[in-house]
């Protein structure tokens, strides 16, 4: 899996998985073969990332998606259990 990103102060980074087997996912959303597809997904603010989040969630039930700090740490953790808290 690629390192993760550097990040400005005010950017998150979102990185999604399998919700079954908890397999990172590219940025196509297909298992991680190190294709250097990446598995980052960068944005500016929170509220864009939660966004995107809520949106992958709706189109593919079967997908979570963290959302990172610029120190790595994890910001939300959204599931399609927990989608609607969001």
């Amino acid at each position: 899996m690629e390192r993760f990103p550097a990040l400005e102060s005010n950017q998150v980074a979102v990185v999604t998985a399998d919700v079954n087997s908890g397999s990172v996912l590219n940025l196509d959303l297909l298992p991680d073969q190190q294709n250097g597809r990446g598995v980052y997904k960068i944005f500016d603010d929170l509220h864009n990332a939660v966004a995107y989040a809520k949106s992958v969630i709706a189109e593919r039930r079967t997908v979570e998606c963290v959302i990172q700090g610029p120190d790595q740490e994890t910001i939300h953790y959204i599931t399609p259990k927990n989608v609607k808290e969001f």
